[in-house]
């Protein structure tokens, strides 16, 4: 019988036992070279996922670096230097199939043809180099292993990734960019990194880069109708969405921005990073409606938390017409589906459930 992982409490050599059974399933899917180790993609799909650009092997997010940092933290951890081992061969793999500046010449340029498999992912190149998925991701294994091993290998092919990247910005008025996708996952997420080996080498330009990068992030704000400013700095009707649509998550939303902003702020101690920063956080800092927090005190019931709840599946239709969001965002849609997949289904439903709400609140 397969263990019951959610309902128990945990210690702390719990989680270590879990993360060295997950190792064992890992290493299963280890592809040996003559230069490292990386690792099978999606093992578990017959699906080729080599022309994927979120699924890159050296990849943070889908590939060797995100694996090769997993191994650190469990050699930190256990002090096993076989997995110490794992996470060197895998900085090895990174480090001698780089392709130096030429991989943001070729994704920056590359336009994909309607006929290709995941037209619009391919299309937002700034996805493809980004922090996520490009060199600056894969270069943290590597800054982090110069922290624990002190190699000066390590800490030379870090400098190299961020020079790398200098020699590909676009210089605007308003500051430094790569591409036209600006959110963390694009180019915001390459202050972090340019901050990184600023603090490991003490050369002012990778700051200096940072900051210019953060002015211009910071120059794609927008007033928010509702108090603070958005960033709307991925064009998503390359992937389907409607021309008014835009994200608040971390990855390619205003958090996120707002994240890098105050890290700038931090490092560089400019006041429009600040600013910037708080306007973020003003534009979803609406507070949560009293009618759908939990009340588990007495003085959360006096201060009215719960009251008028409807449980939806306690209704005849399993719907409620209950509002969910905070005054100031009532009626917004942040979900718009497409035609791919069951999306379809999920819009026949959606569509019934606003359907039914316009004419209950008629009533």
């Amino acid at each position: 019988m397969t263990a019951n992982y959610l309902f128990r409490r945990y210690q702390a050599d719990d989680y270590i036992a879990i993360a060295q059974e997950a190792e064992k399933w890992i290493r299963t899917n280890e592809i040996e070279t003559p230069y490292g180790i990386r690792w099978k993609q999606s093992p578990d799909s017959s699906e080729d996922f080599s022309d994927y650009p979120m699924l890159t092997e050296k990849a943070l997010y889908g590939g060797s670096a995100g694996i090769g940092l997993f191994y650190l933290r469990l050699y930190q951890a256990v002090h096993n230097e076989a997995y110490l081992d794992k996470a060197e061969k895998a900085a090895d793999y990174i480090i001698h199939t780089d392709e130096g500046p030429d991989f943001y010449r070729k994704a920056l340029s590359h336009a994909s043809g309607e006929a290709d498999k995941l037209v619009h992912v391919k299309n937002m190149p700034g996805w493809i180099i980004g922090y996520y998925n490009g060199p600056t991701g894969s270069a943290n294994l590597i800054l982090k292993l110069y922290e624990a091993t002190g190699k000066e290998k390590y800490r030379d092919y870090a400098v190299k990734v961020a020079d790398d990247l200098l020699q590909n910005a676009v210089k605007e008025e308003e500051g430094l960019r790569w591409s036209e996708q600006n959110d963390a996952c694009g180019d915001a997420g390459f202050a972090p990194y340019l901050i990184s080996v600023w603090k490991l080498t003490g050369d002012r330009r990778y700051l200096d880069a940072a900051s210019a990068l953060g002015h211009y992030v910071v120059s794609r704000g927008k007033p928010a109708p509702n108090g603070g400013r958005y960033w709307n700095v991925v064009d998503l009707t390359i992937i389907d969405f409607p021309p008014d649509v835009f994200w608040v998550n971390f990855a390619h939303g205003t958090s996120g921005v707002g994240w890098i902003f105050a890290i700038l702020y931090q490092a560089t101690g400019e006041e429009i990073f600040l600013q910037a920063a708080r306007d973020a956080n003003e534009h979803f800092a609406e507070p949560v409606p009293l009618h759908i927090r939990n009340a588990p005190t007495k003085l959360m019931k006096e201060l009215d938390y719960g009251k008028g709840y409807i449980y939806a599946h306690d209704t005849e239709d399993k719907i409620a017409d209950m509002e969910c969001l905070p005054e100031n965002l009532r009626g917004t849609e942040y979900y718009h589906p497409g035609n791919q997949g069951f999306e379809p289904r999920f819009k026949e439903r959606y569509e019934a459930i606003k359907k039914w709400r316009e004419e209950h609140r008629k009533k």
